[in-house]
């Protein structure tokens, strides 16, 4: 079985936790998210499954759009309200100009240090590993692009709150972000909440909620599974004949001269998801990324109908 569920992850359990469920309810073990939420996080949750996982890639690089509550005045172990503070500053004399001004220099490409506890590696190990053995190693800066942030609300007070809406690239830790903001003002700062609205193209309202996943029948679930292409609908399609599709599955290059330059999606003459190529325009050819089909009609497989 192959396809992608949007999964509405609620808070208080890991990404690796909904996927084990996940596995367990469609009696597959192929199943993986792509771009992780931390458990305190809510929100979309993409997860592919069967051969569809050969897509994570592709779908892990999408941008992302949050809605974040952050507080003021108090840093965080983990840069989130779960942590144990490290400060605790009055924020009584902040303004929201002040905010808005702060929160102004972290649009656009910024550099962005990994937290500790996180499932980035550095000399092989998860730093979040490091962490709890109470290691603190150095981690070098990342750069990241925060395409939009805006001060929704601010509520003064000795620890002021605000909601920030934002979108950003992929590898960008919003906590990372509420901690540096709360820096720039000099009273350091965590975040208290996140849900994620977007995940790409794949919206919150489009999600399931995992407690529906958990109790749903058999057919109730096939029905809530998107068909592979899902994952890569963007890219330019382009339909094969049969001759082209084997070809194709077993890492042959495909002469063409229509495309544009970039990632295309190989679709064999009946419409399956053959997998992803990329056309180089030099040598007028698409060359297999990822391929999906052992064969242009595996009759071992069972795949979701690939319609646009």
């Amino acid at each position: 079985m192959d396809g992608v569920l949007i999964v509405n992850k609620p808070a208080g359990c890991t990404s690796h936790d909904v996927v084990e469920i996940v596995r367990r309810r469609f009696g597959i073990r192929r199943v993986g998210h792509a771009g992780t939420l931390d458990p305190q996080a809510e929100g979309v949750l993409v997860l592919l499954l069967g051969r569809a996982t050969r897509l994570a890639e592709f779908v892990s690089g999408h941008h992302k759009k949050y809605i974040a509550r952050l507080l003021l005045g108090i840093s965080t172990q983990t840069q989130d309200a779960e942590g144990s503070i490290t400060a605790d500053h009055s924020t009584q004399h902040v303004t929201e100009e002040d905010l808005r001004e702060a929160a102004g220099a972290f649009r656009g490409p910024i550099l962005q240090i990994p937290p500790m506890f996180s499932a980035v590696k550095v000399g092989g190990k998860r730093l979040h590993r490091l962490a709890r053995a109470g290691q603190t190693v150095e981690r070098q800066p990342r750069k990241v692009t925060v395409y939009s942030l805006i001060v929704e609300d601010f509520q003064p007070g000795e620890h002021a709150r605000a909601t920030l809406c934002c979108v950003v690239s992929a590898g960008c830790y919003i906590r990372t972000l509420c901690s540096d903001i709360g820096d720039k003002l000099g009273v350091g700062g965590c975040m208290e909440s996140l849900l994620r609205t977007a995940s790409g193209t794949f919206a919150l309202e489009d999600a399931v909620p995992l407690s529906a996943i958990e109790r749903a029948s058999s057919d109730e679930l096939r029905r809530q599974l998107l068909p592979s292409t899902a994952a890569v609908q963007e890219f330019p399609r382009i339909d094969v004949d049969l001759c082209d599709a084997e070809k194709f599955c077993h890492g042959g290059f495909l002469e063409r001269s229509e495309c544009d330059e970039g990632l295309v999606r190989v679709h064999s003459h009946t419409g399956e998801l053959l997998g992803v190529g990329r056309f180089d325009g030099e040598s007028a050819s698409i060359r297999p990324l990822k391929v999906l089909r052992d064969a242009p009609n595996d009759s071992h497989s069972q795949t979701m109908p690939d319609s646009d």
